[in-house]
């Protein structure tokens, strides 16, 4: 697997470099992070050469890892999508932003920890995986997941920067049938905190009109996952990952000049 994660950052060439050279299970999934002017291709054509060269990717096999998947939202696999009621939906959205379910990994208190909705520079595959579980367990079946590939830019308030770069960012997704047809609806709090948000207008916020997607089983994980199995254990995997992020929302909203014991407590931003 490749590996490129956490808060390093790389210039130039060497954004695509830290891909290339980073290679071994023991660093980690996939960075979403897009150093700022690094074109996003960079990533992507890295990301594919590690896969060839760790023999993950066979032209011959029937299914492919999420960065080969990608693609035009027209060609997209929306059938991979379940159906999900619209009284469902906004509460499968509101127990996934609001659910505390990780142990707080470095403070002397022993407060839960919700995921990282405030910190959303990295580790969306974490929380999708916490979307896609939470689905499953209130309706007894798993959401899919989301990809979005480009030159991504978010505007947020938990950056001081004011917004967030991505190459790539990924979330669970659902669809709701009605008698106007489906309509698709992606739980992703980082982005919109209120309620899920229809996919062309997540796709949308994410600032680039050539975006390409990739709709995946619920348990592909990183870019380099299986798009139609998916990962053998990707709650596991979660659970293992997340304790670096929640330490990095901590730390951000202190550097905001924000409580985190409030927000990251009773008192979310959203209420």
């Amino acid at each position: 697997m490749v590996g490129f994660i956490g808060r390093r950052r790389f210039s130039g060439k060497l954004a695509f470099l830290a891909i290339v050279f980073a290679v071994g299970p023991a660093l980690g999934s996939l960075s979403a992070v897009r150093e700022r002017s690094t074109p996003a291709e960079f990533y992507i054509r890295a990301a594919k050469k590690n896969l060839i060269a760790n023999g993950r990717y066979l032209a011959t096999t029937r299914s492919a890892p999420v960065v080969w998947e990608k693609g035009s939202f027209e060609k997209a696999a929306w059938e991979r999508v379940p159906r999900i009621s619209e009284l469902d939906l906004q509460l499968t959205f509101e127990k996934t932003r609001d659910e505390k379910i990780f142990a707080d990994p470095d403070r002397s208190h022993a407060d839960l920890r919700r995921a990282t909705w405030l910190y959303p520079d990295d580790g969306c595959f974490v929380r999708a995986v916490i979307a896609a579980d939470t689905v499953q367990k209130l309706i007894g079946q798993k959401a899919a997941k989301i990809f979005a590939f480009g030159n991504l830019n978010v505007k947020t308030n938990n950056s001081p920067e004011g917004s967030v770069e991505w190459w790539y960012h990924v979330a669970a997704i659902a669809k709701v049938t009605s008698k106007n047809g489906d309509a698709f609806f992606v739980y992703d709090p980082a982005v919109s905190t209120k309620k899920p948000m229809e996919v062309t207008a997540w796709l949308k916020s994410m600032g680039d009109p050539n975006i390409e997607i990739a709709i995946c089983s619920g348990d592909a994980y990183d870019p380099d996952s299986d798009c139609t199995i998916g990962e053998r254990d990707p709650l596991a995997r979660a659970y293992a990952e997340a304790p670096q992020y929640l330490n990095y929302e901590w730390n951000r909203l202190e550097e905001l000049r924000r409580d985190p014991t409030r927000e990251l407590g009773a008192f979310p931003p959203w209420q």
